[in-house]
């Protein structure tokens, strides 16, 4: 399901790559977990998947599609991939329902409110939909985004540190709800 090849991304000013050669092939059900210190580049890796940084070189494949190559480029809009990020990219001046429906406020409202439902009831979240970022907890932050990244249904789902702000109890369960 997704192939990565000799992935290289060096940033202006750093003397090292953030990615060097990286190669990784994923098959379709696995769940694969990275994991390495701070500052090693696992960031920079699900960013690249997901479209939101172009490597200098090498080639990302997503079923059986060429996202990146140097020739090709695939906007993250048209990747089917859902990205959580570690610091959840709320919109502040948006509700919690504006946040989630913002990636597919072009679909038929019934449809939006369909999949709205049934995450919402999926995460326990109902009564959080009125308020705002600034409202939650980080513990409902975290859910929020995590129901943002999986309402446009994607193919992949990347996870920038998920449960970092969630409690013991709330982790398990929501690792079992994934």
């Amino acid at each position: 399901m997704l192939g990565l090849k000799t992935l290289t991304i060096k940033y202006e000013g750093n003397l090292s790559p953030a990615l060097s050669n990286f190669s990784l092939n994923v098959q379709k059900s696995d769940v694969v977990v990275i994991v390495g210190e701070s500052g090693c580049g696992k960031t920079t890796l699900l960013k690249c998947i997901a479209g939101f940084e172009k490597p200098d070189s090498g080639s990302i494949v997503l079923s059986d599609q060429v996202m990146f190559s140097n020739r090709e480029f695939v906007p993250p809009q048209k990747r089917k991939v859902g990205m959580m990020f570690q610091n959840y990219a709320l919109l502040p001046h948006f509700s919690v329902k504006k946040n989630i429906l913002y990636g597919i406020n072009h679909l038929p409202i019934f449809l939006q409110h369909r999949r709205l439902i049934k995450l919402v009831n999926l995460f326990k979240i109902r009564g959080l939909l009125r308020k705002y970022p600034h409202q939650l907890s980080g513990g409902e932050q975290q859910r929020v985004a995590l129901i943002r990244s999986l309402i446009t249904e994607p193919n992949m789902l990347l996870m920038d540190e998920p449960f970092s702000s969630i409690d013991e109890k709330h982790r398990n369960s929501l690792r079992s709800e994934l």
